[in-house]
């Protein structure tokens, strides 16, 4: 028996080619460094994922409602993903930290709604902000970076220390030149 593979070239039967020939290489979306980064928390950049493409059931609820400004009173939600998509694509920190903190916040956003629908429990802004801020900064605490002006202004408004990756001499004096870039 001959194969042909899917280039029409006839020889051997081979599962890694016939692999090949069925997969589908499709093109990488601009939002996949948004979403998927190895310093994410899992649950909550699975919900990041969902609501990017606009297949959280809240959001078909809404769009079924005939208004798609309830997901996001500032923007349009698809401009809000772009725009997150341009500036936090980096691996720096300062681009993990605003990451994160997205996650998390679409993550904590949906929670509440939820919790409003089904439980009938209501947290204050200040309860949210500061749950939210707790995990940003538990997931921060787990991570391995270099050692840079952001790192070290990362560590000052948050007030944790970070591992460093390798060993690196990085004065404490050089702080000082830090806390006037932006994270």
């Amino acid at each position: 028996m001959i194969w042909r593979s899917g280039t029409g070239n006839d020889g051997a039967f081979s599962v890694k080619q016939t692999y090949c020939d069925l997969s589908v290489e499709e093109e990488t979306v601009k939002w996949s460094k948004l979403v998927w980064f190895s310093q994410n928390i899992p649950k909550h950049v699975f919900i990041m994922w969902l609501a990017i493409q606009n297949k959280l059931i809240t959001q078909v609820k809404i769009r079924n409602w005939g208004s798609y400004d309830m997901m996001c009173v500032i923007m349009d939600w698809n401009d809000l993903v772009n725009w997150c998509t341009r500036l936090y694509n980096s691996n720096s920190i300062g681009s993990v930290v605003r990451r994160i903190g997205l996650a998390a916040s679409v993550y904590y956003i949906l929670q509440e709604m939820i919790w409003r629908m089904f439980k009938g429990v209501h947290r204050s802004i200040d309860e949210l902000f500061s749950q939210l801020c707790e995990t940003v900064k538990v997931r921060l605490l787990s991570l391995k970076v270099k050692p840079s002006n952001v790192f070290l202004k990362v560590q000052n408004e948050w007030n944790i220390t970070l591992d460093i990756i390798g060993k690196y001499s990085f004065a404490k004096t050089d702080v000082k030149g830090c806390l006037d870039q932006e994270v």
